[in-house]
């Protein structure tokens, strides 16, 4: 026997591996088919679906246009002032409410809570009324008292504050658990040595805390890169045009629409989220940054004394400015009869809402839409992660990067790369143009948050259980179902609930796939704020999705408290068999 036949390779492709390769491979079409055909349809000279020559007439009608390089340099300045402003706002009260003594600290996370929940069409609507020169709600004092409306949101300093303060919610999640984990005994060898709490917070925990602060802070530049409702709502009346609004503009509102263009603008913005990606993993891969350890470990809070009372004015703040201001003006919006007119009220508004059958109906496929699709997206990411964890290594890493691909596709570049890559295949040209579409792209954009949720319920379990259990007989759909979903269920039920909210509120997408006579609210809300008609219904709209994601919250609460009971007493009835 040679050596070249006496050595045994394992097969890669086994029948235990076959359901996964062919999940991972379904996964990789769906992620990976349209970002091909955006990036061919930019060197196409007819739109989708049509036939064409292949040309380079949309690079010199892209790069040879001083509007997109505008854009450009608009787009990083808007993701770095914003990134800053959130990162500011949120690192300052995320070590409030967990390092210092201040009073009302408690109410920091629920007033963040809020702040994440609300829509950004809603805070960027309810900031372009509340800063609005003419009728808005913040002028309106300084018009009465001097004459004069000193405020406009629609400028370059509206455009970041408005951004950066509803992101600064999700920059204080994110860093609630790395500054929550510091460890005092640094600081408390900086204090020993002389060193002011300043001096400590500058050269002890910022540094400690320099990777979290740099990944999050990609995170929110490349949202920033690509986000669409506050460019569009405050930017465009600013006169500030970016990439996502570029790409708007030239699918929606040129005409002919303008295909090849929006995928050149397209590939612009997903190379500078791809150089952002690779700065992340430059300065992350080989650093340690370890402070967490198993020997001497403490955190300790911070004693405020008596300027803890103005650490407590600025939490009332940002509940006042963050919360109470946009829902306050949305609210007062919704009941007047003429946009900036405080002294007459109506409920003309909501009868005209509840009276259109075009509204009903966006309330219904919003409903429809936000619970389908994240449940869809759910279970579609668990079981993506579960094949990638239960495979090999390999598989896994590369599960976790497709998971994660669609960060670099804004939803009004995956909307032009879906509409290129269904458009352009005979057999799936008729979902072009139907809420399958929408569906589609509002499972692709939020597969990453679903992943994320998911990977972190199945990491916590042990493969030990399943193992076990398959051991003594069960099958591997048992062992998953009695076994792995009864340990995750928490966490894919909150998976759930948060894509469902995200999609409810998602304005990009929508506005681009569904069809003109199919809107949902976000389009329709915006329809109406947009053209200028009837503004206040725009907010009756917004107010009654705000209580639609409070009824998903709570319908949320009714079903974990359900299926979790139906599921104790179940396993209890029918145990898995483990091994003893």
């Amino acid at each position: 026997m040679t050596a070249a036949t006496g050595i045994r390779t394992r097969p890669w492709f086994t029948g235990r591996r076959a359901p996964a390769l062919i999940l991972v491979g379904f996964a990789t079409l769906l992620l990976g088919w349209p970002l091909v055909m955006l990036l061919v349809g930019a060197f196409r000279s007819a739109p989708p679906g049509q036939s064409g020559s292949w040309t380079l007439s949309a690079f010199p009608d892209v790069f040879g246009d001083a509007r997109t390089y505008d854009a450009l340099l608009n787009s990083v300045l808007f993701a770095v002032g914003a990134t800053a402003v959130a990162l500011l706002i949120g690192a300052y009260f995320a070590f409030l409410s967990t390092r210092t003594t201040a009073p009302g600290r408690s109410l920091i996370t629920p007033v963040m809570l809020l702040m994440l929940a609300l829509p950004t069409l809603l805070y960027a609507i309810s900031w372009s009324l509340l800063g609005n020169p003419e009728v808005g709600l913040l002028n309106k004092p300084f018009e009465a008292l001097f004459g004069a409306s000193p405020l406009n949101i629609y400028s370059w300093p509206g455009l970041i504050l408005v951004q950066g303060l509803k992101l600064s919610s999700f920059c204080y999640f994110l860093l609630l658990g790395p500054v929550s984990t510091l460890n005092s005994s640094y600081e408390e060898a900086a204090f020993t040595s002389g060193a002011s709490r300043r001096r400590t917070l500058l050269s002890i925990d910022l540094p400690s805390l320099a990777p979290t602060l740099f990944g999050v802070s990609i995170l929110v530049g490349i949202y920033c890169m690509g986000t669409f409702d506050v460019p569009q709502i405050i930017g465009e009346n600013a006169g500030i045009d970016t990439l996502s609004t570029r790409i708007f503009f030239y699918i929606a509102a040129s005409t002919p629409a303008r295909y090849s263009a929006a995928s050149g603008i397209s590939m612009i913005m997903m190379l500078a989220m791809v150089v952002l990606i690779w700065l992340q993993w430059r300065y992350t891969s080989k650093r340690s940054f370890a402070t967490v350890t198993g020997k001497d470990y403490a955190s300790t809070r911070w004693a405020l004394g008596r300027v803890g009372f103005l650490h407590t004015g600025s939490i009332a703040l940002l509940a006042l400015v963050g919360v109470l201001l946009p829902a306050s003006q949305v609210v007062l919006t919704s009941f007047q009869s003429v946009l900036g007119m405080y002294s007459r009220f109506t409920l003309a508004n909501y009868t005209a809402v509840f009276d259109d059958p075009q509204t009903v109906g966006a309330f219904q496929l919003t409903l429809s839409l936000s619970v389908a699709a994240g449940l869809v997206t759910m279970v579609f990411a668990t079981l993506l992660v579960y094949a990638g964890a239960k495979t090999s290594r390999r598989l896994g890493r590369y599960v976790d990067l497709l998971s994660l691909a669609s960060l670099v596709l804004p939803g009004v570049v995956l909307a032009a790369a879906l509409t290129w890559g269904y458009l352009s295949v005979p057999g799936l040209r008729q979902l072009y143009g139907t809420t399958w579409l929408c569906v589609i792209g509002l499972v692709i954009l939020l597969v990453p948050v679903a992943s994320r949720s998911a990977a972190g319920a199945l990491v916590q379990i042990s493969a030990d259980l399943e193992e076990s259990a398959r051991a003594s007989g069960a099958s591997a759909l048992r062992a998953f179902g009695g076994i792995v979903l009864p340990l995750m269920l928490r966490s894919f039920l909150a998976g759930w609930l948060v894509c469902s909210v995200i999609m409810a509120g998602v304005l990009d997408v929508p506005l681009m796939l569904l069809p003109a006579t199919h809107a949902n609210v976000a389009t329709l809300s915006y329809s109406l704020f947009y053209s200028s008609a009837v503004p206040t219904q725009a907010c009756a709209l917004l107010v009654l999705l705000t209580v639609l994601i409070c009824a998903l919250g709570i319908a949320y609460l009714v079903l974990r408290y359900a299926v979790l009971t139906v599921m104790a007493g179940a396993a209890r009835r029918n145990p898995v068999p483990t091994s003893r």
